[in-house]
């Protein structure tokens, strides 16, 4: 896994340093537990997911509220302003951004439903819950 790319980031104050900070500490941690507990490392993936998204909404100054979930972000629902700000959400974070997110919300996910890998007449096998 490569985060660096977190690292080149400049936050302009210090709470998006503080969130920065924690967030990089977040992916190195999941990527120690990745074939360990893989279910621990999905959960902290989606955390960071989650923060990902809390920093672009302060940097867009889209308005979420500060207890919005990853899917509150991400997904559009049945409420119009809600579904308005989601819009403005996934037009202004520039696609690289975009596909950065997608990925480890997709690896989370994956990792979250990974039970474990058994080998069996030389066949790998992945068990999902």
């Amino acid at each position: 896994m490569n985060f660096d790319y977190i690292k080149e980031a400049e936050p302009s104050t210090d709470d998006l340093r503080q969130l920065y900070d924690s967030l990089y500490q977040n992916l190195e941690k999941a990527e120690e537990l990745y074939w360990t507990k893989p279910q621990r490392c999905g959960m902290m993936l989606r955390k960071a997911t989650e923060k990902i998204c809390r920093i672009y909404n302060g940097y867009y100054e889209i308005h979420f509220p500060e207890s919005a979930t990853l899917e509150e972000y991400l997904c559009y629902t049945g409420d119009d302003d809600h579904n308005a700000m989601v819009s403005r959400f996934l037009s202004v974070v520039r696609k690289e951004q975009r596909d950065r997110l997608e990925w480890l919300r997709v690896w989370g996910d994956e990792c979250v439903l990974w039970r474990k890998i058994r080998i069996r007449s030389g066949i790998m096998r992945i068990n999902f819950i």
